[in-house]
């Protein structure tokens, strides 16, 4: 997050910051901190919607999933290309399209 924060201004505004800051925060919760990046296998983030979802109090939106799917992918192919990890992406299983009434 440090390198990111570095871009706010000039690639980022700030409202973009805090929403990547929310999604990996999500992810690590789900993830475990303890979790080493090397370790990391496709399907780690098999069960991620359905934990993500799973109360409705306080489950996110597939809309919110998909888009927190997008950021955490983007920062493993980041990682990847560091050669932090030895994974690109996880394979998020295939979400049905929502019906939105258009």
């Amino acid at each position: 997050m440090e390198w990111k924060k570095k871009q706010i201004g000039k690639k980022i505004k700030e409202g973009r910051f805090g929403t990547i800051n929310t999604h990996l925060e999500h992810w690590l919760k789900f993830i475990g901190k303890d979790t080493r990046l090397k370790e990391l296998a496709i399907t780690d983030c098999d069960d991620y919607y359905h934990e993500r979802t799973k109360s409705r109090e306080k489950g996110a939106s597939q809309t919110t999933v998909e888009n927190e799917q997008s950021t955490i992918n983007a920062m493993v192919k980041w990682l990847h290309s560091r050669e932090l990890t030895n994974i690109t992406s996880f394979d998020f299983p295939k979400l049905k399209t929502l019906d939105k009434g258009k």
